[in-house]
């Protein structure tokens, strides 16, 4: 179970997230540490980090963080986003309806409608195709 936080200050640690989350984990912030994966761009921290929690849970009470000031060792303090995790194949297949959504509309304005009603059924099929839907569970 994974979620996503932003928003992050460029000066928090691993060690400030895992605090911040430990209660929600149920796990002491040591133990949560390692979980704590901050991302980065060209080797600078881009503000946001991906939490790897133990169960379902633990999950619901880190959702339950969302907008709640986390506070970095330094003493800077700022209220913070946590949402679910994407997962990579669930992404692919949302960027994949998106694409097909395009080429939808893109198709029905050539033919000089609309393109709507087969829009939704586009989607619906390259969501079945990849295996289910788009909507994430954080799993």
């Amino acid at each position: 179970w994974t979620v996503f936080l932003n928003q992050l200050p460029y000066t928090v640690t691993q060690r400030d997230i895992a605090g911040h989350m430990s209660a929600a984990a149920g796990i002491g912030p040591e133990a949560l540490t390692p979980f704590v994966r901050m991302c980065q761009r060209d080797g600078q921290f881009t503000g946001s980090a991906f939490v790897d929690v133990p169960d379902e849970a633990a999950y619901w009470r880190a959702l339950a963080l969302h907008h709640q000031e986390i506070t970095c060792a330094d003493g800077r303090r700022r209220s913070v986003n946590v949402r679910a995790a994407l997962v990579r194949n669930k992404l692919e297949v949302k960027r994949g309806a998106v694409e097909v959504q395009a080429q939808a509309q893109a198709q029905g304005a050539a033919a000089g409608g609309t393109g709507g009603s087969g829009i939704e059924a586009a989607v619906a099929r390259a969501e079945a195709e990849a295996g289910g839907g788009a909507a994430d569970d954080g799993k």
